[in-house]
């Protein structure tokens, strides 16, 4: 199985170099990327020094708010040029930060970033991709990979009754069908990058209704879409390692528990008639994510595929126009699969899962059949086939 590789350094590292990172940030940022922090200090450690690279490419801030951190956080902090410092005099919680942080960043953009995150190469670059790209777009998030390597998120689906999925959660990072771009419900706040103001000129703030934390930024992609008529992007170009819930241990799984469901009925009770119209069954999230793929999604088997057929979809394919997924018996030349997936189309084939066994050409189209998709194949024997599977 292929692994994704990344740097994780311990305290003495960042002590060797005198907390000197070479942060080249911008007083007139593209980018304001905000990071609440509360203690974890080597944990935003790494996920400062990961950013170095990204700045040589992208004019950016880094916002830093140390939300009344009891270990040496601010002590750390201050040493770090570079940065700018916000030192919360009281505890304010992730969402208060965050609106915080927005109202004092000048960046066209801003980042909502959390601390335990190690970004990987060219993750700002492609993280702005889809707002050079395509239009009406909203927000943008990234792949998030666990440590233990399987993905944690790849885009989110929301169903009617308020619940949140999490689309590619538990592939090995690099599955096929998490690696392009996809218009998705909401993508996460531990990554989301997003205007500073909406359409109509207001500075972006996270609803205080749902202090603490959690269905914030669901509710905040929710309000780019039904309001502003934005769409919410996922690109599998841009990747992150995410060492989820470091800040929740066993003691305090039942207090998240508890806030997740109050802030879901909050989130129902605010959005209920919009979600009439979500998927009530967690069957195909790829598919109902995007109702306006209804009737338009279609999958074409390699025989059908040829070079003029990817061109044209290369040329012309819209996002939003269609669902394509492409199946191949073996991958396609790196370029022409790197072409279609920035146009929104989605190529499938075989690959090892996390339990290193290969997942055939014919169990992607089994799946593909069951999930309810239709089916293009000039092969006799595959329409034989397929017409014995229940979808």
């Amino acid at each position: 199985m292929n692994s994704v590789d990344y740097n994780f350094y311990d305290f003495n590292f960042f002590e060797n170099l005198h907390f000197n990172f070479n942060l080249v940030t911008s007083k007139t940022p593209e980018v304001s990327i905000i990071i609440p922090v509360y203690n974890q200090i080597d944990y935003t450690l790494n996920c400062l020094f990961s950013l170095k690279e990204e700045l040589l490419q992208t004019s950016c801030e880094i916002i830093v708010i140390n939300d009344c951190s009891t270990d040496n956080t601010l002590a750390v902090l201050n040493k770090i040029e570079g940065i700018t410092i916000i030192n919360n005099e009281k505890n304010l919680g992730f969402l208060r930060n965050i609106n915080l942080g927005i109202k004092q960043a000048k960046g066209e953009k801003i980042l909502l970033l959390n601390n335990d995150v190690v970004v990987l190469p060219n993750f700002l670059k492609e993280l702005l991709m889809p707002f050079k790209t395509y239009d009406n777009v909203g927000a943008v998030g990234a792949k998030a990979i666990h440590p233990t390597q399987i993905i944690l998120e790849a885009g989110s689906a929301i169903l009617n009754n308020g619940t949140s999925i999490n689309l590619g959660r538990e592939h090995v990072p690099h599955h096929p069908s998490d690696q392009g771009i996809k218009v998705v419900d909401y993508c996460s706040g531990y990554c989301l990058l997003l205007n500073r103001h909406f359409p109509d000129g207001n500075l972006v703030q996270l609803d205080e209704h749902f202090i603490p934390a959690y269905y914030e930024e669901t509710d905040l992609c929710m309000t780019l879409k039904h309001k502003y008529h934005l769409d919410i992007f996922y690109t599998g170009f841009a990747e992150l390692i995410h060492f989820e819930s470091i800040s929740y241990n066993d003691n305090k799984s039942a207090k998240k528990q508890q806030l997740l469901d109050t802030n879901k009925q909050k989130f129902l009770d605010k959005w209920k008639r919009e979600l009439k119209t979500y998927s009530s069954k967690n069957v195909n999230p790829y598919l109902s994510v995007n109702k306006y793929y209804t009737g338009k999604a279609k999958v074409y088997l390699d025989d059908k595929i040829s070079s003029g057929f990817e061109q044209n979809l290369i040329n012309n394919h819209q996002i939003k126009d269609s669902y394509i997924i492409l199946v191949y018996k073996t991958m396609p030349n790196k370029k022409t699969l790197e072409l279609l997936r920035r146009k929104g189309v989605d190529v499938r084939y075989p690959y090892v899962n996390r339990k290193n066994k290969t997942v055939s050409y014919f169990k992607i189209t089994k799946r593909l059949k069951q999930l309810g998709y239709a089916i293009e194949t000039n092969s006799l024997y595959y329409k034989l086939l397929l017409s014995t599977i229940k979808s």
